[in-house]
């Protein structure tokens, strides 16, 4: 069966809800609300179109990530799996859109974050939508990490290190200006 994925940017429109289901998974859900700009020809000003309201549902390590991280008002990117589902209440009825996510991540176009490690203990990263896999202990010698190099150093990890610097920026030309040679 096909499934529609999407990638939506919005504001979280509501507090994070975390859960820990019966069967030991984290779940966490909010609501994401995103509205596109359109800029009037006429005026030149800008507008905004209608709002479209998504329930974003994350699971295991990203919904515990999602919950210690995104707060109400966040402008986020979501990528995940849409589905409508459709629902009557009280004699009314309608349909209500929803984003079973597998990433979530601040815009990055509307401001600047400081993304930190989660260390798992018992597991290794690389399940499927951040699912961890049977494995070592990230950090324990010899456990192998996504990149398949031992942890703790070597190998081509390119995370390896707990500290990178952050390469200069580049210089800016104008239009015509010849782009500087790489070294």
């Amino acid at each position: 069966m096909y499934e529609t994925v999407v990638t939506v940017t919005g504001n979280v429109g509501s507090d994070v809800r975390q859960v820990v289901t019966p069967q030991g998974a984290a779940l966490a859900s909010f609501r994401l609300a995103s509205t596109p700009r359109r800029q009037d020809r006429a005026t030149g000003a800008w507008v905004d179109a209608s709002t479209t309201w998504y329930r974003v549902t994350t699971w295991r390590a990203l919904a515990e990530n999602v919950s210690s991280s995104v707060a109400k008002g966040d402008p986020v990117v979501v990528h995940g799996r849409l589905r409508s589902t459709s629902w009557e209440k009280d004699g009314r009825s309608g349909e209500s859109l929803e984003i079973d996510a597998m990433t979530v991540g601040p815009d990055l176009s509307r401001g600047r974050t400081v993304f930190h490690r989660v260390p798992r203990s018992g597991t290794t990263a690389g399940g499927e939508y951040g699912e961890p896999t049977p494995g070592g202990p990230e950090g324990e010698a010899g456990a192998a990490t996504p990149y398949g190099s031992p942890a703790g150093g070597g190998g081509s990890d390119p995370w390896a290190d707990t500290e990178v610097e952050a390469p200069a920026p580049a210089a800016r030309t104008h239009p015509g200006e010849a782009v500087p040679a790489l070294g």
